[in-house]
């Protein structure tokens, strides 16, 4: 299972990649802006895409939009700071297939979901 991630921010892309790494998953690339990321995912083609919305550059909306558009099988998950059913809902709505609030607890559940999918990917 070939994990690419859109992160800004360096301490939480390693969070990332240890939830990754824990149930077996291989980071197939990083970007921390939102050019670099769909250039990036759309060169490498990953199984998943774990996207921020807030970007030092860019959007993660534009992200999930362009990815979708260009990539329609890819899984994309959204992990988010702010607290919205709002946001969850236009995410899902722009092609987002999960998403999740950044907390301590959101760690857990993603990696329980990527081990759910690197079972499939076995």
């Amino acid at each position: 299972m070939n994990v690419f991630l859109v992160e800004d921010s360096p301490n939480i892309r390693s969070l990332i990649r240890l939830c990754i790494e824990n149930i077996g998953g291989r980071i197939a690339g990083e970007a921390d802006s939102q050019q670099q990321a769909i250039t990036e995912v759309c060169l490498l083609k990953p199984d998943i895409v774990i996207i921020d919305l807030w970007l030092r550059e860019g959007s993660g909306f534009m992200v999930i939009q362009a990815l979708r558009a260009q990539l329609p099988d890819v899984i994309l998950i959204v992990l988010s700071g702010q607290k919205s059913s709002q946001m969850e809902a236009i995410c899902l709505k722009h092609g987002a297939d999960y998403y999740f609030e950044k907390s301590a607890s959101c760690y857990v559940q993603l990696e329980q979901l990527l081990k759910g999918f690197a079972e499939r990917y076995v």
